[in-house]
């Protein structure tokens, strides 16, 4: 069975979802932020662990869709040429696929995986962040400017405005130096 080719957005829709798209940023950009270093209480913590979870699993499906419905927004969605173009532009990261699973077992759905998973396995948030803002920036660098909602630009520029990946200070756990090293312990 052939899939279904994803439907075609006008360029007003597609700005208009941009906006959403940059809320996703600034709630993983901020939760980032607050986790680093972590609240001392379990509550705050698990409240922003799994308010940053869900927005790293919303933007990992938009930079690298898996099981995707025709109304998802999409990376893709944004270029001519749709899949096959944003596959030459943005490079499949590995670690999303385990970061997707996890957030699927461990938050998204009550599932019986829990019981075999370690209590208290820490998200390598400030990592995962940056190579998820990574792509983002990498989105917002090769994307038609025209197709961004006026969110992503700072008031009187022209430029994106810079993402938190550029400034945060690194994972409490220690200093990131590849980030091509695993961040899900």
């Amino acid at each position: 069975m052939t899939k279904a080719p994803r439907p075609t957005r006008d360029s007003e829709v597609l700005r208009q979802a941009s906006r959403h798209l940059f809320y996703e940023v600034q709630m993983l950009e901020k939760t980032r932020e607050r986790l680093n270093p972590p609240p001392t209480d379990d509550f705050t913590r698990n409240t922003l662990v799994e308010s940053f979870v869900v927005h790293a699993r919303n933007l990992i499906h938009f930079l690298q869709p898996e099981g995707e419905m025709s109304s998802d927004v999409l990376a893709e969605d944004y270029f001519d040429g749709g899949r096959e173009a944003w596959e030459r532009i943005f490079a499949r990261v590995v670690e999303f696929e385990d970061a997707r699973k996890r957030a699927n077992k461990e938050l998204a759905h009550l599932t019986y995986d829990r019981l075999s998973r370690p209590e208290g396995r820490p998200w390598r948030s400030v990592a995962l962040g940056k190579v998820i803002l990574d792509g983002v920036d990498l989105f917002v660098k090769r994307v038609d400017p025209t197709l961004q909602h006026p969110d992503w630009r700072k008031e009187g520029g022209n430029r994106p405005r810079p993402l938190l990946s550029e400034t945060i200070v690194p994972d409490h756990t220690g200093p990131i130096t590849d980030l091509r090293t695993r961040f899900l312990p």
